[in-house]
């Protein structure tokens, strides 16, 4: 029964392998998982407390993170110029994402 049940599926997928073309993810869908790895990774560190960013530190992590992503998140409330001054004195200071 196994046997026919595989060959029943194999049958199947080379079906529809020509009949339907299969649609590959973006790379910006690979590159939004990095980014909620690596914003995981900074609120277990303590570098980014809480989001909204209430205290200066955690803000300029938010927006060294998000200047980071570009197509993936964009700051809403906040001008894109703040989070990406932010972003400057971030590096400046030699803060590491």
């Amino acid at each position: 029964m196994e046997i026919a049940s595989t060959e029943l599926k194999a049958q199947v997928v080379d079906r529809c392998r020509t009949a339907y073309p299969v649609r590959q993810p973006e790379p910006r869908a690979q590159r939004f998982e990095s980014f909620f790895r690596d914003m995981h990774r900074l609120i277990l560190e303590g570098k980014i407390r809480r989001l909204p960013p209430k205290d200066p530190r955690s803000a300029i992590y938010a927006a060294m993170l998000f200047g980071k992503y570009p197509g993936e998140i964009r700051a809403t409330k906040s001008p894109n110029q703040l989070f990406q001054a932010l972003a400057v004195v971030g590096r400046a200071l030699r803060f590491n994402i």
